[in-house]
């Protein structure tokens, strides 16, 4: 299980750097938050009982709530990324502009993982330094600030996917979703 959010808090950043050939040894759960990843080297396997997908550099990554998820090494290389843990609260006022009334609602329809732009890499990384700026001097309105640019993330990541550049056909060994 993954460790839970700090109590009274309703978000979490961590940098997380993985060796190479590292593998999950148990699934986590996301009982109570969504996730989302950001690889920035390295690529892994992300399965679950529902999806399995390859995510490689430059992917971000939504983990639902109500997930159980593992992941594996696809290479010798280590593996690093940014994982945000955010609960309800912090995507509220942001659902009625995706059209959905939870945020679990808004993948039924659109892909869990997507592939940012080298553009759209660097606007990424430049909200999540700010998002770790703000949660290193955490303080009474962090939540605020969070929140408001975990919204900015989250709208770039679903602008690119719904405006981005032609790309080809998706490598049908890349997304393997069984119930989705």
């Amino acid at each position: 299980m993954p460790l839970p959010l700090k109590k009274g808090y309703n978000f979490n950043f961590a940098h997380v750097f993985h060796p190479p050939f590292f593998e999950m040894n148990a699934a986590e759960a996301y009982t109570d938050f969504y996730g989302l990843s950001f690889l920035l080297s390295g690529e892994a396997l992300v399965y679950s009982i529902e999806c399995a997908t390859i995510v490689s550099e430059g992917d971000i990554d939504f983990t639902p709530k109500y997930r159980y998820y593992r992941s594996t090494y696809l290479s010798d290389r280590p593996r690093e990324n940014i994982l945000l843990k955010f609960t309800d609260r912090m995507v509220s006022d942001l659902l009625p502009v995706l059209g959905v009334e939870n945020f679990n609602d808004y993948f039924i329809d659109h892909p869990s993982t997507i592939h940012l732009t080298g553009q759209e890499q660097a606007k990424a990384l430049a909200i999540l330094k700010e998002i770790e700026q703000e949660w290193n001097s955490y303080n009474e309105y962090s939540e605020i600030l969070l929140k408001g640019l975990l919204h900015r993330l989250i709208i770039l990541c679903l602008d690119e996917h719904s405006t981005g550049e032609i790309e080809p056909a998706p490598d049908p060994q890349k997304n393997v979703c069984l119930f989705n």
